[in-house]
This record gives structure tokens, sequence and C-alpha cells, in this order.
């Protein structure tokens, strides 16, 4: 898949190609959740597909549908 510079967290969790899931629009964005862990930001790194996603989800009904990614997140914050 590449580096991890490159790769889409929630791609990566569910062992996804970003770059042949997203085709031309294979950039990376960085995007920072503040309403999932208390006190803290949380940031991500999301490919165009996802960045849609949690878009139109919000940040707390994103993090529902990505359990793995919340999990991920809460190890990172300990």
């Amino acid at each position: 898949m590449g580096s991890d510079d490159e790769t889409c967290d929630v791609c990566q969790i569910h062992g996804l190609d970003s770059k042949f899931l997203n085709g031309k629009k294979s950039k990376i964005r960085k995007n920072q959740l503040h309403k999932v862990l208390v006190g803290k930001v949380a940031t991500v790194k999301l490919c165009h597909i996802h960045d849609i996603e949690l878009f139109n989800l919000g940040e707390k009904r994103f993090v529902m549908e990505h359990l793995d990614l919340l999990r991920s997140l809460i190890g990172k914050a300990d």
C-alpha cells in the first residue's frame, strides 16, 4: 500500500487499498476529531472517500461506523 504517510487510517485498519479505492483522487488529508476523545484532539489521515464519509456522518457516527479506528485512537491517547 505504501508508507504510513500515504495511507488512509480507515483503509489501513480494514485492509483496503486506498489508492485503488479512490482512483485519481488519491490525496490523503489529515483531519482533527474534536468530539471523540474527551479533552483531546485526535488526528486521523483519511482518503477522499472516507473524508466525505466523515463530512456526511459527523465525527461521532463516523467513529461508530469504524470502531476499530476508535480503538486505535484510544490506544494512541494512552
